[in-house]
């Protein structure tokens, strides 16, 4: 199910829960109202494979794929422990503070399609995170595969196969992309084994990734470790590559926010220098605003599960062992019982301790919920808060006269709802800009 035809839907039923029948034999389950996502996300934690082609660039072996059992859920619990790590959060707030300062430095000569832009950016700082001075070469063959997955992944959800036009571009993507990630990997174990030393109290994400994907004997397996790498690669890049061209959007929409913004920044921060990860962290306001952001557009406006255990109630509803829950969170982002006042973009709704507020960030569902809640959630905010601080202390924002200011077509890449048209906006430079 489609994201638009989703909301169509609840549109004509309300946020009451619908069951319909896709094709002959496959029972969709929609739910809406935020009480009952976040019972569907917790009680079906299994991810569907059927009808997802992302498993094909993916591997069925990938954290989002496997089975949910103890096994699964520690080595979940392993994985989000590395990606929030302190060494790993001070990485990437380094890393996208100096990729940011480097690909918005000219933003101010010319109106910015914003979402293409920030390209290299979502790529670079996921990339040399993970794969550091190994990156400068992947690169350039890893990004394309990837790029070309993620553009045609929905071609092939319900007809896939060597004679489907296009399939066999998709799946030598995929392999490429796979095998890119396999000798990176294999390089850097090599080099572990080879030098112990070099390596002692290396702290990087390919270090963890190595340590983490073991085969039963504990000897180091390839193929899991490329698991792992691909259970966070289109998280981190494509959906917070989406969730950053939307919070500009929005910044520049809002102007009365962005004023907010920039006098908290410049107050708790400055224009002289770059802002350190603590600097971030005093920034109550923009971690509000990135929430009203990612509510206001979800990076992922439908989420999928299946309960493969036993039968299920939602809303009174019977739902079958294997049909398809899902979670149509861009119709619970603007449901007016989970967040009053949806169509207005108030941030302050997730400041301080009052019941709204409380209750708005435990509704908050933009990095999913339930057991099967993104583990790179930390890393995703710490890489946004860095790129928009950078942005602030240099510009100031607006929709350019060709940009859109309301009602912006979207359309859904790899699951990530990104803009159908170009967003484009302009950058004025700040009186201290030179500075950085």
């Amino acid at each position: 199910m489609t994201d638009a035809a989703l909301r169509w839907l609840h549109r004509r039923f309300g946020t009451e829960a619908c069951r319909l029948w896709v094709g002959p034999s496959r029972l969709v389950v929609s739910v809406a109202r935020y009480d009952s996502v976040a019972e569907a996300l917790e009680s079906a934690p299994d991810r569907p494979t059927d009808g997802d082609a992302r498993v094909l660039y993916r591997g069925a072996t990938a954290l989002q794929y496997l089975p949910w059992s103890e096994e699964t859920k520690e080595a979940r619990a392993q994985f989000s422990k590395l990606l929030g790590s302190p060494d790993a959060l001070r990485a990437v707030h380094a890393v996208t503070v100096s990729t940011a300062m480097r690909e918005t430095r000219n933003w101010w000569r010319a109106p910015v399609d914003v979402y293409a832009e920030l390209a290299p950016l979502a790529y670079d700082v996921v990339g040399e995170c993970v794969f550091r001075k190994r990156w400068a070469a992947l690169s350039a063959r890893v990004r394309p595969a990837h790029e070309h997955v993620v553009r045609n992944a929905a071609r092939f959800n319900v007809f896939r196969g060597p004679l489907v036009a296009g399939y066999a571009d998709f799946a030598d993507a995929a392999r490429r992309l796979r095998a890119g990630f396999a000798q990176a990997l294999e390089q850097h174990h090599a080099a572990a084994r080879a030098d112990p030393a070099a390596l002692e109290g290396d702290a990087s994400l390919l270090t963890g990734v190595v340590a983490l994907a073991r085969d039963g004997s504990g000897r180091f397996d390839v193929d899991a470790g490329v698991a792992l790498l691909m259970s966070a690669w289109d998280g981190a890049v494509t959906t917070t590559h989406a969730a950053l061209a939307w919070a500009l959007y929005h910044l520049a929409k809002f102007q009365h926010v962005q004023e907010k913004l920039l006098r908290e920044l410049d107050g708790a921060v400055g224009r002289a220098l770059p802002p350190t990860i603590e600097d971030v962290r005093k920034l109550p306001l923009l971690h509000a605003f990135i929430q009203e952001s990612m509510r206001a557009a979800p990076p992922m406006p439908v989420i999928a599960r299946v309960s493969r255990g036993a039968d299920l109630t939602v809303e009174g509803r019977h739902v079958p062992r294997g049909a398809t829950i899902v979670a149509a969170t861009s119709v619970t982002c603007a449901d007016p019982d989970a967040f009053p006042q949806p169509t207005y973009f108030r941030p302050e709704r997730f400041l301080g301790e009052s019941v709204e507020a409380v209750n708005a960030r435990a509704r908050w569902i933009a990095f999913g919920a339930g057991p099967r809640a993104c583990p790179g959630a930390a890393f995703a905010l710490t890489e946004m808060k860095a790129a928009l601080a950078i942005v602030m202390q240099r510009y100031a924002v607006r929709v350019s006269h060709n940009g859109p200011l309301d009602g912006v077509e979207t359309r859904v890449l790899a699951g990530v709802a990104v803009p159908a048209e170009p967003l484009e906006l302009v950058f004025t430079r700040r009186e201290s800009e030179r500075a950085l």
